[in-house]
C-alpha cells in the first residue's frame, strides 16, 4: 500500500480545511438569506393591542412582586434586629416582674406632667383612623385601630402562637402576636428603656430599644405582644384598640 509523504499529508489537511470552510460559509449565507426572507415577510406584521395589554399588565405585576419582596426583606431585617424581643412571643407573660422601683416612680410622674400633651396627640390621630383589614379565617385578638396607610402584609394562625403583620408605604411595621399564658416569665430589660403601663385594665410593660417599641400584657387566657417601629403614642393607641374575635 502506498504511504503518503509528510508533505502530501499536510497538503491534504489544508484541502480538507478549505473545503469545510467553504461549506460553512455557504451554509451561513443560506441561513442569512432565509432570515432576511422571514424578516421581509413579517416586516409589516401588526402587533395586536391585546399583546401590548398583556405585556404592560405583566410588567405591572412584576413591579408589584418586586415591591412585595422588598417589603418582606425589610420586615425580616426589622425582625432580626429585634430578635431578642420576638423570643418573648414564645413566653409572653402571665406575671411581669421588674425591680427598678425608682424608674417606675419617675415614669408615673412623667405621665402626670404630660397627660394633657398626650391627649392632644391622641385627638389628632383620631382623624387617621381607617378600616382595619382582618383575615376571614382569623380567630383571636386583633386591632380595631391602625394609623392611616397601614395594610395587612402577612398573618399566621398557629396552635400556640398567632400573628398579624401590617405595613405602610414607608416600610414601617406593626405586628401583633398572641399566645397561651405561660407563668414565671419576664422580659429581658437589658439595654432597653422599660416602663410599667396599663392596657384596658390589665397590667403590662412597654420596652423601647433600637427605635422599636414592644408592648406586652395578658388578656383573659391569652398573652399579647404588640411591636412596631412607629411612635410610642401610636402603638399605645393600637394596643388599647385590641379586641377579641369570637
Amino acid at each position: 500500500m502506498y504511504e503518503k509523504s509528510k508533505e502530501e499529508i499536510e497538503e491534504l489537511k489544508k484541502l480538507n480545511e478549505a473545503f469545510l470552510k467553504d461549506i460553512g460559509y455557504e451554509h451561513m449565507n443560506a441561513i442569512c438569506e432565509e432570515a432576511d426572507a422571514v424578516m421581509e415577510e413579517y416586516k409589516e406584521l401588526e402587533v395586536p393591542k391585546s399583546l401590548d395589554d398583556w405585556f404592560y399588565k405583566h410588567l405591572e405585576e412584576q413591579k408589584k412582586k418586586a415591591k412585595r419582596i422588598q417589603r418582606k426583606k425589610f420586615m425580616i431585617r426589622i425582625g432580626n434586629r429585634a430578635a431578642a424581643f420576638v423570643v418573648i412571643a414564645c413566653v409572653v407573660l402571665s406575671a411581669i416582674t421588674f425591680s427598678v422601683d425608682a424608674f417606675r416612680i419617675k415614669f408615673f410622674n412623667m405621665i402626670l406632667e404630660t397627660k394633657e400633651r398626650f391627649g392632644v396627640v391622641f385627638y389628632e390621630e383620631e382623624k387617621q383612623e381607617q378600616q382595619v383589614e382582618i383575615p376571614e379565617d382569623w380567630s383571636g385578638y386583633y386591632p380595631t385601630f391602625l394609623p392611616e396607610g397601614f395594610s395587612l402584609l402577612d398573618y399566621e394562625l398557629g396552635a400556640s402562637i398567632s400573628r398579624l403583620t401590617y405595613i405602610d408605604g414607608n416600610g414601617d411595621i406593626i405586628e401583633l402576636l398572641q399566645g397561651t399564658l405561660i407563668s414565671n416569665s419576664q422580659i429581658d430589660t437589658e439595654d432597653a428603656t422599660v416602663i410599667d403601663i396599663e392596657i384596658n385594665g390589665n397590667q403590662g410593660v412597654l420596652a423601647e430599644k433600637d427605635e422599636e417599641i414592644i408592648i406586652g400584657w395578658n388578656e383573659k387566657n391569652s398573652s399579647l405582644l404588640l411591636r412596631g417601629n412607629v411612635k410610642r403614642s401610636i402603638l399605645l393607641k393600637v394596643s388599647e384598640s385590641i379586641e377579641g374575635k369570637e
